[in-house]
């Protein structure tokens, strides 16, 4: 060592110092929590990308899967997943998304709402579903200052596809999945990821999303959530103790009639609709088989739904 101090001099001391420092930092952002670390790496992670039939093409930056041109040439398509959570006492948490948000910041939303990681612990989409629950898993204590959620506590109700343009570069193209969570931890939000949570019974949530239809500038709901809300959700609420003891099943699948625009639109009767008062024009309907593992309520209830916003 000290010949090489001898030969180097100064620079060798400085790459010295210069390495012990960087093994250092790394070792202390190592024991960051994720939420921290996410924000250096955000920009370098990917989506799953896949087929209509959820077949994994390999990944997606999340910049390309948000962008609207490439959506419209129907090569953004990735996977997603939604996660309602409910108290005992039956109340739903919704949540305001924070106004850092990408992609429809400042709308309302359930409980959880993001992507799978192109990933080894996170692409697989075999039932149970443990890659897309390990996904949710990791999301909820991110956007969330609680704990992990066990596994078994996810459980998969259906999944569909959406479109929906957020403004003229950005907008959704999701392959979704929606998990239901029963658990009454003490829920304290990220802010930097929420920046509001509120309980709700149903009939709380039917006059807020009469309230979005009626006054978009007072409160609007992002249009996955206004989707499911609209022709699903207060149906699986009423089954909540069903869900929670339902086996994952073969169903087929079935069309979805209406319109939903991006947050404030209605559902209607028809098969187009020109659209409500947003700007998302109508829903086409596209029938899809996923073949295998989708839950069925008694066997004959639901369907995997896939819906197009345009």
């Amino acid at each position: 060592l000290k010949r090489l101090y001898i030969k180097y001099g100064y620079e060798y001391k400085l790459k010295n110092i210069f390495y012990f420092f960087t093994i250092i930092m790394l070792r202390l952002v190592k024991r960051l929590p994720w939420s921290v670390k996410s924000l250096f790496l955000h920009s370098s992670v990917n989506c799953v990308a896949v087929d209509r039939c959820d077949h994994c093409l390999g990944s997606i930056s999340i910049e390309d899967a948000h962008n609207w041109k490439l959506i419209q040439d129907d090569v953004a398509l990735h996977r997603a997943f939604s996660v309602f959570l409910f108290r005992s006492d039956g109340r739903m948490l919704i949540q305001k998304r924070a106004s850092s948000k990408t992609t429809f910041p400042g709308y309302w939303s359930n409980a959880c709402c993001s992507h799978p990681r192109f990933m080894p612990d996170e692409t697989n989409s075999d039932p149970p579903f443990s890659g897309i629950k390990c996904a949710a898993q990791r999301r909820m204590s991110e956007e969330y200052k609680i704990p992990l959620i066990p596994l078994e506590s996810f459980q998969f109700i259906d999944r569909f596809i959406y479109k929906a343009q957020f403004n003229e570069s950005l907008g959704e193209h999701e392959l979704d999945y929606v998990f239901f969570v029963r658990s009454d931890l003490l829920i304290e939000p990220n802010f930097n990821e929420v920046e509001l949570i509120q309980y709700v019974k149903e009939d709380q949530l039917k006059e807020l999303l009469e309230l979005s239809d009626r006054k978009p500038e007072i409160m609007q709901f992002a249009p996955w959530f206004r989707l499911i809300a609209k022709n699903f959700l207060f149906f699986w609420w009423k089954h909540l103790d069903i869900f929670f003891k339902m086996p994952t099943r073969l169903k087929k699948t079935r069309k979805l009639r209406g319109h939903v625009s991006h947050g404030h639109g209605r559902v209607g009767k028809h098969r187009k609709h020109p659209g409500g008062r947003g700007n998302a024009g109508g829903m086409h309907h596209h029938r899809i088989n996923f073949n295998k593992y989708h839950p069925g309520y008694f066997g004959k209830v639901f369907h995997t739904t896939v819906v197009k916003f345009v």
